[in-house]
């Protein structure tokens, strides 16, 4: 593997839930770019999409299954704004800034 490329996250905990991630085609998930599927713990992102989009996208999924952890019900329409906004703000700010990145994921004991 190259140095500095990532490898797709294939798995990843939740709130203490692993949910399993899958990359479709887009026959598959024709209608979006991603979905959550809350209740089977898994995470369907579509195969293809540019690196940034797919980042978005995979966070953006992860940010539904965090609020279906967190017991937070909204109407879809407000969720998927919120999720949307908070996804996109969260990538820009965190590559924005790499210093506060690493800080930010830091263990603290």
């Amino acid at each position: 593997m190259a140095e500095g490329k990532a490898v797709r996250p294939r798995r990843i905990r939740v709130l203490g839930k692993r949910y399993d991630i899958s990359y479709v085609t887009e026959d598959q998930l024709p209608d979006a770019y991603g979905l959550c599927h809350r209740g089977e713990q898994r995470i369907e992102i579509r195969d293809g999409l540019p690196a940034g989009e797919e980042a978005d996208t995979v966070l953006h999924e992860i940010l539904h299954a965090i609020l279906h952890g967190m017991g937070v019900q909204l109407s879809e329409a407000v969720e998927e704004k919120f999720v949307l906004a908070t996804a996109s703000g969260l990538i820009s700010v965190l590559q924005d800034n790499p210093k506060f990145s690493k800080w930010l994921i830091k263990p603290r004991g």
